[in-house]
């Protein structure tokens, strides 16, 4: 009889390193090292308490351990990998708990976290003895890879480091006081809106948004700061761990590539090279980076459905398939309604035994896909028209490296599947879907705002996994020496030096900052400084001890938005329940003052997560005609204008708001108290 199988969160270390463990402590590394980044650049100006770091990092750290604990345990003892699955998704949303228990959230949160940190924390270091080489390698890639992608994400001018001081300023992009405001809506009114006229409703994916904003509970700071935090420390570092997980975990375990620094290396090679002419647009855009981390974490899960016949209809591997499938939907359609088709599809190969029964249920089904993402599509942004080709017209440089990077796939899968095992061809058949489900529709719609991209560029990530699957193993076993590790890294080297926008990042962000004194020093009406030259802009940015730093803080904190912020804290905004802001058309200092008109309506929403009464700009037309962002909800009635106390109380008893703060100058404010 054998032996009764015992699992444990302690496993024992495995005897010779799993692959996986180089992945681990490449982004363990990699996090620590953009926080330390960001902690030097904040350090002379108000920002987050170094708690705020050190959490997000435990964060990634105790994600990263529940994936390679549920590995080990799967390895050992047998099971599926929806256990993996599971468990990584789990922990990543510890931190909603803050949203029901508030300040007690770290009193369950931090003990677990720390648990699962130290037991992968133990399993990797006893494991790492045995590989002192590809340990080091491991830990000088996270350095490079945590400097390089801090500089470029913070050059790209979405959620960044400086964000706390841009929304002051008035140079904050519009992008990001949109969704900090989405999340604080949610979060601390439960509903799905901007806030520019009250509780206006929005139709728009919702899962990424509620994240960030339990994120920023938990972490105890703001939206804004939340989203440059969580974005940098957890969610980019992870999606390159998920990334190596699926390119590990996706052929059966015979197959796999043993080698843990290929297994990363390789694929983190394939994306680069897509990127030498094409965008970066996943690394700041918060709810497609989501959605690819569950896109990732699910397609082993997938392969092993296609290649096992699942002895019930609904087993655990297929229920935590379509969650994360709703889960995908929830932040970034595009990568749910790809991954849905690719599901359906490896479903109806597994339940269908004759070719009829399975062109009858793929006709229904393929119906019900479109109708599906018709709707959802069209309810949250939408496309226009059917348009072929208009995206590689428009957009180029974001269509042409992933057009050749889903081919690239598709010849790879054919491949695959005409030489490999049979067992192995629904799996091949899934990434081919895949490939021709992400290139569609961004060839033959019209998606606005170049939004095709976030189809398309789904197939680019499922190729730099298969490809390395399926092609990296047998050329690690027929030519080890040849196919190294150090190679493949002076490769990725020669690919970011070919990159202009990730060669001229640091001095990018070095303008970034520079514009931000100029424009600072002209509100202030105190001339301007010196120009350094562009090295001597970065070393400004990053030297942590820059005295021109610490004063261009102390002159942020005089501007007259910071003073207004300051007047309604201290008039007890943040303390008031029920409570919206209204702005006059008087208050020109609020009106005038942002480099985009479109966003100053944003502001209070994103800083305090109060509402506005008629919050949009009195200043020009132009400044309320856009098509994005929630503008559609609003009519020219939600412009601002002169209102007695009486007309405030009447317009905000619509959504049940009952005290009224009138910013009528950056240090006056009036609180006006309606009556039941």
């Amino acid at each position: 009889m054998p032996a009764v199988r015992r699992a444990s969160l302690f496993l024992p270390a495995p005897i010779r390193p799993t692959p996986i463990h180089f992945s681990a402590i490449f982004v363990w590394v990699m996090s620590a090292s953009m926080a330390l980044m960001a902690a030097m650049v904040r350090w002379p100006m108000p920002g987050p308490h170094v708690w705020v770091f050190l959490k997000a990092v435990l964060l990634l750290g105790a994600v990263v351990s529940a994936a390679i604990l549920a590995i080990a345990r799967v390895e050992r003892l047998g099971g599926s990998l929806a256990e993996v699955l599971v468990a990584t998704m789990l922990t990543l949303f510890l931190p909603c708990l803050a949203w029901l228990l508030g300040g007690a959230t770290d009193l369950v949160a931090i003990p677990i976290l720390l648990v699962l940190f130290a037991a992968g924390l133990r399993q990797v270091v006893l494991a790492a003895r045995r590989a002192l080489y590809q340990t080091a390698l491991a830990i000088v890639c996270g350095i490079l890879a945590g400097v390089g992608y801090f500089l470029l994400i913070n050059s790209l001018g979405m959620a960044n480091v400086l964000s706390p001081e841009q929304v002051l300023i008035g140079v904050i992009n519009l992008d990001t006081l949109f969704h900090a405001t989405i999340a604080n809506m949610l979060i601390k009114h439960g509903v799905l809106s901007i806030g520019l006229d009250g509780f206006g409703p929005l139709e728009y994916h919702v899962l990424s948004h509620i994240w960030f904003g339990c994120a920023g509970l938990w972490l105890g700071t703001d939206t804004i700061t939340a989203y440059y935090v969580g974005g940098q420390f957890v969610a980019i570092p992870l999606l390159f761990f998920s990334l190596a997980l699926a390119t590990y975990l996706v052929r059966p375990a015979a197959r796999r590539l043993g080698n843990g620094a290929l297994i990363l290396l390789l694929p983190l090679l394939l994306l680069l090279l897509s990127e030498i002419y094409g965008w970066t647009s996943y690394l700041v855009s918060e709810s497609y980076s989501l959605a690819l981390i569950f896109f990732l974490l699910a397609l082993p899960v997938l392969a092993e459905m296609a290649r096992v016949r699942p002895h019930r209809a609904l087993d655990l591997r297929t229920v935590s398939l379509a969650a994360a499938v709703v889960l995908m939907l929830l932040s970034k359609v595009s990568v749910g309604a790809v991954f849905g088709a690719a599901f359906f599809y490896v479903l109806l190969r597994l339940w269908t035994v004759t070719l009829l029964g399975f062109l009858k249920l793929s006709a229904v089904l393929a119906l019900v896909s479109v109708v599906g993402l018709a709707t959802l599509y069209g309810n949250f942004g939408g496309f226009s028209t059917f348009d072929p080709f208009s995206f590689v017209y428009d957009y180029p440089e974001g269509a042409w490296s992933n057009i050749l990077a889903n081919a690239t796939l598709l010849v790879a899968a054919a491949v695959a599947w005409w030489f490999g095992a049979p067992e192995g061809r629904r799996s091949a058949e899934m990434f081919a879907l895949i490939a021709v489900a992400s290139t569609i529709p961004a060839l033959l719609l019209s998606i606005p705002g170049g939004s095709a991209y976030y189809f398309i560029n789904i197939g680019t990530f499922a190729a730099a996994v298969f490809v390395t699957a399926y092609g990296g193993a047998p050329l690690w076993r027929w030519a080890p020496r040849l196919f190294r590790p150090e190679f493949v890294l002076a490769a990725i080297l020669v690919a970011v030096l070919q990159t202009d926008r990730k060669i001229n990042s640091p001095f990018v962000l070095g303008n970034q900052l520079a514009e931000m004194q100029r424009r600072t020093r002209g509100a202030l009406a105190e001339g301007t400084i010196a120009d350094p030259d562009p090295w001597q802009r970065v070393l400004t940015v990053l030297d942590p001890t820059n005295e021109n730093r610490r004063l261009f803080a102390k002159d942020v904190r005089r501007l007259k938005r910071a003073q207004a912020v300051r007047t309604l804290v201290d008039a007890g905004l943040t303390r008031t329940r029920d409570a919206a802001v209204f702005v006059p058309p008087e208050n020109s200092a609020y009106w005038i003052s942002y480099r985009n008109c479109k966003a100053i309506s944003f502001f209070v929403p994103a800083m305090f997560g109060v509402p506005m009464l008629r919050g949009l700009n009195p200043v020009s037309a132009e400044c309320n005609q856009e098509r994005y962002y929630g503008y559609a909800a609003y009519t020219p009635d939600s412009i601002s204008r002169d209102m007695t106390d009486a007309d405030l109380c009447t317009r905000g008893a619509k959504w049940g708001l009952k005290t009224i703060f009138v910013l009528t100058s950056p240090v006056e404010v009036r609180k006006v108290v309606c009556s039941p």
